[in-house]
């Protein structure tokens, strides 16, 4: 149906132009500005290339490749390879820790 067309269309939208708005916060709190044009570029080319690499979550890759994005948008190489590795701690590695103990609360509490 064009309702869940749109739901699912939009909330990918949505996703990436959040993933960007974070990458873009972690890029400033390294004292550095990037487009938000520029950040929605290097988000999503590194969403498609992480994808083909037989890697599970792009581990390695996407790091690699954000890093590279973030460097040819003007940030030196070693600034952009903090603010990648902040990225993606805060959006990939840690969220399964909480998680887990979400999971645990919502099994001991019969939520599931």
């Amino acid at each position: 149906s064009p309702r869940r067309l749109l739901l699912l269309f939009g909330g990918n939208l949505g996703t990436e132009l959040l993933f960007a708005a974070a990458l873009g916060e972690f890029v400033g709190a390294i004292g550095y500005d990037v487009g938000f044009g520029e950040l929605l570029l290097i988000n999503i080319g590194v969403s498609l290339f992480a994808g083909l690499m037989p890697v599970p979550g792009g581990i390695g890759v996407s790091e690699g490749a954000l890093t590279f994005g973030l460097v040819q948008a003007g940030i030196p190489e070693e600034e952009a390879f903090a603010a990648v590795l902040l990225y993606r701690l805060a959006t990939f590695y840690l969220p399964p820790i909480w998680g887990a103990f979400a999971f645990r609360w919502l099994e001991r509490n019969d939520h599931l």
